[in-house]
């Protein structure tokens, strides 16, 4: 998903709404996506999804949001 090899260590902000990564959220079984509220290690560090597009999507329903914590449903095509 994140589009580069892993041998690139900079890390990326992953948008689950472009269609390559919605598919391979469906086709592996990937029902709700979860993030945290705390991320270790840090986005500076790490790879990252990027909450706004899902929020923004009609293919994602956001079931959960408190104290920094986002649940997300993959909405069936």
């Amino acid at each position: 998903m994140r589009g580069k090899p892993l041998t690139d260590l900079m890390p990326v902000r992953l948008d689950l709404t472009a269609p390559a990564q919605l598919e391979a959220l469906r086709r592996f079984g990937f029902g709700y996506v979860y993030i945290g509220a705390h991320q270790n290690p840090s986005a500076q560090q790490a790879d990252t999804i990027d909450p706004a597009p899902l929020r923004n999507s009609p293919l994602f329903t956001r079931v959960y949001a408190k104290d920094g914590v986002e649940i997300f449903e993959v909405v069936s095509k």
